[in-house]
């Protein structure tokens, strides 16, 4: 048990009951989030950034309705009745009863509340880790900013909970591997399993957890080689304990052949933003490098304190962010707190002799202990109920919505009126939006699911998307009797010069029919 989490127990008791009352650090960021978020961050907006919420919440809506998880797809009319399954049941699921319970705004007051949890999380890891409270306050902001280009309303918010929970279980771990901690671990694991596909990260964790206690003995000839091996066979325990958990899903290891599958095949997500690397030379670099210095140095520094686990992890978080954009906020929700703790372990290790370390640390130390006496449950449950009752607001229940200028209400609508076996060609980006509307009762050409579609299906989609040579043989082999998209697309000016007519049309969007 890390030396943290022994102060964190001689503190279990508060000093008196009104200490329930008032929040501790990881409230106070969770809270401060929610706030920003809302002030300054404008989350009904982010939220619905994209469409994919759409046709998650469908998917969870046919669950509901069939009882059943989808074996066939339903929503495109290209790959109508063709094998698919869906990963992300359970999230889909708890989407759909949140959205029937207040819509939209109901979803994005439980995704903001994803968040906050996310960060409570966040700030409880770097307790754990041994981080002074205050290079965690100074870096709360940057960390904000470099996750918020992800606060979707996707299934992928509660993988960032999981991921920085199952890092805290990890580094509480290391006695002797019970009964109760490896039910713990394939609990944990079978659920992250059903919510979103990022659990082999949590894996790989355990698995650097238990090559660094294996390695130590070689590396520095005076740990004590008996108890560096016990607590590699307590992490390859939880590894094997996490794996077999994660089989625990309706569709068995074919979800993990299905991944093996999408990482080794790349070329499907070509061209999906998310999916694509980096550019440096953005205006936004400024805030990436930062992110991937802290990291590097994080790990730079976990070496001097032969902390070898949290240079493995570090690596795989620094690596998978320079590679994909989606990879970037785990800089700051990984990388950052191994930065912050390996920076007050190296000066507790190298400076505590110095005036200033000692005043620094002697400061953190108060700060902790302060911060230990709280516990926050009323803040808490304030926060649930604040967002209960921001999401049954009539005045936000009327304006939150999708951004007219990105789904425009009028075209749906008039699209609505028409049979439901019409074909509507359009791109992914808007696809989830129409699937939503429609209920599934209309189909569309494709969506996001690129792992589901594949790079051949996708490379035709840009083909015509950006009527590149040849695109017309291609359009035909998938015949659509509406087109929707922006006036200003190749493929909508190719479409009216062939004698396709404008049968609706608004300041952003036109439907065009032959």
């Amino acid at each position: 048990m890390p030396p943290t989490a022994d102060k964190e127990q001689q503190a279990a008791e508060p000093r008196s009951w009104s200490s329930w009352f008032l929040p501790d650090l990881r409230m106070v960021g969770a809270i401060l989030v929610v706030a920003y978020a809302l002030v300054r961050g404008d989350a009904p907006r982010r939220l619905l950034t994209d469409s994919d919420p759409g046709w998650h919440i469908r998917v969870g809506d046919w669950i509901l309705r069939h009882h059943a998880i989808p074996r066939t797809d339903w929503m495109s009319f290209v790959t109508s009745g063709r094998p698919w399954h869906a990963w992300e049941w359970l999230s889909e699921v708890i989407m759909s009863v949140v959205h029937s319970w207040a819509g939209l705004p109901g979803l994005l007051a439980f995704y903001l509340g994803v968040i906050a949890a996310a960060f409570w999380m966040w700030i409880h890891l770097q307790r754990t880790l041994g981080s002074s409270p205050i290079l965690v306050c100074l870096l709360a902001a940057p960390v904000v900013t470099a996750t918020q280009l992800h606060w979707i309303a996707r299934p992928h918010l509660i993988g960032w909970i999981l991921t920085l929970a199952a890092f805290v279980l990890l580094e509480r771990g290391g006695s002797r591997f019970r009964i109760p901690q490896a039910l713990l671990w394939v609990g944990l694991f079978s659920l992250w399993a059903n919510l979103h596909a990022s659990f082999p990260l949590g894996i790989q964790f355990a698995a650097a957890y238990c090559a660094a206690w294996l390695v130590k003995p070689w590396i520095w000839k005076d740990c004590d080689r008996q108890q560096c091996l016990q607590r590699a066979r307590w992490y390859g325990l939880a590894t094997l304990c996490a794996g077999a958990g994660s089989l625990i899903n309706p569709y068995g290891i074919q979800l993990h052949l299905h991944i093996v599958d999408f990482l080794l095949h790349p070329e499907a997500v070509k061209g999906v933003g998310e999916w694509l690397q980096p550019d440096l030379l953005r205006v936004e670099a400024g805030q990436l490098a930062f992110a991937v210095a802290l990291t590097a140095a994080g790990c730079l520094l976990s070496v001097r304190i032969r902390r070898l686990e949290w240079l493995l992890i570090g690596l795989v978080v620094l690596i998978t962010a320079l590679r994909v954009v989606r990879g970037i906020p785990m800089l700051g929700l990984v990388g950052v707190p191994i930065f912050t703790a390996s920076l007050t372990h190296w000066i507790r290790q190298d400076f505590s002799k110095a005036g200033w370390a000692r005043g620094f640390l002697r400061l953190s130390d108060e700060v902790q202990e302060f911060d230990f006496s709280f516990k926050g449950a009323l803040p808490a449950c304030l926060l649930v109920v604040y967002l209960v009752l921001w999401a049954k607001d009539p005045v936000n229940q009327q304006r939150i919505g999708w951004n007219p200028m990105m789904y425009p209400d009028g075209a749906w609508k008039y699209l609505a009126q028409l049979p439901d076996d019409v074909r509507i060609y359009s791109a992914d980006v808007h696809a989830g939006y129409l699937t939503y509307n429609f209920n599934g009762r209309k189909q569309v050409f494709l969506d996001s699911r690129s792992d589901f579609y594949g790079a051949a299906l996708f490379s035709q989609v840009m083909q015509i998307w950006d009527t590149r040579p040849g695109w017309r043989p291609v359009f035909d082999q998938y015949p659509s009797r509406m087109h929707w998209s922006f006036p200003v697309r190749p493929s909508s000016k190719a479409l009216r010069d062939a004698g396709w007519k404008p049968v609706y049309q608004d300041r952003f969007f036109q439907v065009l029919a032959p």
